[in-house]
């Protein structure tokens, strides 16, 4: 037996939608795209937070590592100044005592066999001092001598402390002097006001 199949031509009559329908079907597709793209955007942002701090934490180790090392480097940093002021000093003594090599060697070459305990100091004025033991005639011709001599001025007996009662006896003396030729190096002069500077 056929079985028949019905059909209504007719538009189905649909009941008009109130308020709560259209709220309805704005949270069910607006609404749900807008709190699917404010998940992204969270995610997003808890993502890049994540990369920002392992980077910050990555540069605090960079910096506590460079500190380190320049706290390491402080003092050894400390001690080449001090031997490059040292090799600078060493230089500018090396360079100068070969003219006051001449010095002492005129010196010397006044008889010193007849002094004990000889010794000659120069100061960075260009001052002379020599101090020793000998006999009073001895240290007169000495003094005698220097005089004589273009290389030194202001020449004098500064003091002569016999070793006995006579005056004849063997004494300690000092005799003070001025180099006429001497001129102060200019480097040693400005390393001079650098340590001063550097003490205040």
């Amino acid at each position: 037996m056929e079985k028949k199949v019905g059909f209504n031509l007719l538009r189905p009559q649909l009941a008009p939608e109130d308020k709560w329908d259209s709220i309805y079907e704005w949270v069910n597709n607006t609404a749900r795209i807008i709190v699917i793209f404010v998940e992204i955007v969270v995610i997003g942002c808890f993502v890049t937070r994540v990369i920002v701090d392992s980077q910050a934490r990555d540069l605090e180790e960079v910096l506590d590592d460079n500190k380190n090392q320049l706290d390491n480097l402080r003092d050894t940093e400390q001690e080449i100044m001090k031997v490059q002021k040292n090799v600078l000093v060493y230089s500018n003594v090396w360079k100068n005592s070969t003219n006051l090599s001449q010095v002492l060697g005129e010196i010397y070459s006044y008889n010193p066999s007849l002094f004990q305990n000889f010794s000659v100091s120069l100061d960075e004025e260009g001052k002379l001092s020599i101090t020793g033991v000998a006999q009073k005639t001895e240290i007169g011709e000495l003094e005698r001598t220097m005089k004589n001599s273009d290389t030194f001025s202001q020449v004098e007996l500064t003091s002569f402390k016999p070793g006995g009662e006579g005056q004849n006896e063997p004494g300690e003396f000092n005799i003070a002097a001025v180099v006429a030729s001497y001129t102060r190096d200019p480097l040693m002069a400005s390393m001079e006001v650098e340590s001063s500077e550097e003490d205040v």
